[in-house]
């Protein structure tokens, strides 16, 4: 958006999962992923990568056990994701923070928004 590259990606998922903290969470660790091999590729080029990759999560319980150091995971199928972004946050690679839905811009081709909030984030979209 307006100067700042952004990496988009639209995939069908390859696995099924019954909560959205899940698929959420399943989503983070694959944006951890991405932004770990772009940062490996600018290094390799020679550029210096100094501070954390901002990654923006709209889903609050995502948020906040990537965040707070003193949360605890109790659902094990999402065990791997979570340990991964939590290295990653904690070593700082990466720093998560949460977006608003008034704010997201992806909202609007994601959620069923009022029409509103629907047409300001089209306008802001398409002219930034």
């Amino acid at each position: 958006m307006g100067s700042t590259p952004v990496y988009w990606k639209s995939t069908r998922q390859t696995s099924v999962q019954t909560s959205t903290f899940g698929s959420e969470f399943t989503a983070l660790k694959k944006a951890v992923e991405v932004a770990v091999t772009i940062r490996y590729y600018l290094i390799s080029m020679g550029v210096k990568v100094e501070e954390a990759t901002k990654i923006f999560v709209d889903n609050k319980s995502v948020f906040l056990n990537a965040t707070n150091p003193a949360s605890s995971l109790n659902k094990k199928p999402i065990a791997l994701a979570y340990h991964y972004v939590r290295e990653h946050q904690a070593g700082g690679v990466i720093k998560t923070y949460h977006i608003k839905s008034g704010d997201n811009y992806s909202d609007c081709l994601t959620k069923a928004l009022n029409s509103s909030l629907h047409r300001g984030l089209v306008y802001e979209f398409m002219t930034n």
